[in-house]
């Protein structure tokens, strides 16, 4: 969501694992099984999720289109608007209820506008947040932190924790919320798979919410009557295809394959990492793709700034 993808980067570990749909299924008091809800996702050719629909199952036990979130790209392939639409069964067709827009600041944070229709079917501002994220040394997403603005400063509202096993597979999404002096827990989502195999491409969700007390599992209702809900997640394995030259490989293997590449296409960038006092421990000049090395570093979370035609950007990326 943060993304500057006028750079793009690959590494030996090319593959990241994204979610295409996730099922919810109900099994009723008489025992009767049937899908309650289902989100499906569309890509372009790059990746990009286009559009998005939710279903739900009608007191007909059929399954329905609910809301439609449609996804649009600036020429960078960032993300810049979305908007969202009801179905509408008697007429079959979507009205628009919601929009949001997208803008990049300069320490590479997203800045989410939020806007719905009044009465007279003119969009007003909601409110506004403001977006980072932090990942790891394959470039998966493994924290984000969402701020909402109130007053003249932005404030701390929620931070997700994701995290991944050895072969780069999701395992545990954990939601806190801010709660004044500290971070409480929100929610908890656990990811179970079948065998220990990057082809597995389903996963179980064991879903926990956090009341203040203990840990319980969601309540599902359908009909007025309580169900018991299982969460199935489909996912499939997006490749990047920048080859990597062989003077970067060697790079790769001298510092022990902790780092990543990046490419930045036909024009030079300046390549900066940071530390999280602030220190500069590493700079490089790169044209096309270059190998950046942090294993001498050791374990924690680094800035990366990117310099190039006079534009700025900056990741947060964890060694783990």
């Amino acid at each position: 969501m943060s993304g500057d993808s006028y750079f793009r980067y690959v590494g030996e570990n090319t593959s990241h694992q994204v979610i295409d749909s996730i099922d919810l299924e109900g099994t009723l008091p008489d025992g009767l099984r049937f899908t309650a809800t289902t989100l499906k996702k569309k890509r372009d050719a790059l990746g990009n999720v286009t559009e998005e629909v939710f279903y739900v199952c009608n007191p007909q036990m059929r399954i329905v289109p609910s809301v439609r979130r449609t996804n649009h790209f600036d020429t960078d392939g960032r993300l810049e608007y979305s908007y969202f639409a009801r179905w509408d069964e008697k007429l079959k067709q979507y009205h628009e209820f919601q929009r949001y827009s997208y803008r990049y600041s300069g320490d590479d944070a997203c800045l989410l506008n939020r806007y719905v229709l009044n009465t007279i079917d003119q969009w007003i501002l909601k409110d506004s947040l403001r977006i980072s994220v932090t990942y790891n040394e394959r470039l998966d997403p493994v924290e984000i932190l969402t701020q909402h603005h109130l007053g003249t400063e932005w404030k701390d509202t929620l931070r997700e924790s994701i995290h991944y096993d050895s072969i780069g597979r999701l395992t545990k999404r954990e939601l806190f919320e801010w709660k004044g002096l500290s971070w409480k827990y929100r929610s908890m989502d656990t990811y179970l798979y079948k065998q220990f195999t990057d082809s597995d491409n389903t996963a179980y969700v064991n879903e926990m919410i956090w009341d203040g007390f203990c840990w319980r599992q969601p309540i599902y209702t359908f009909a007025g009557k309580q169900i018991d809900g299982r969460k199935t997640v489909f996912l499939s394995k997006l490749t990047h295809s920048i080859p990597i030259p062989p003077k970067e490989r060697n790079e790769a293997k001298n510092a022990k394959d902790k780092g990543f590449y990046i490419n930045s296409g036909k024009t030079s960038a300046k390549i900066t990492v940071i530390n999280t006092h602030g220190k500069r421990l590493f700079t490089k000049r790169i044209r096309g793709t270059a190998f950046i090395p942090l294993s001498d570093y050791g374990k924690g979370t680094y800035t990366l700034r990117i310099e190039q035609n006079g534009r700025v950007a900056t990741r947060k990326i964890r060694v783990n």
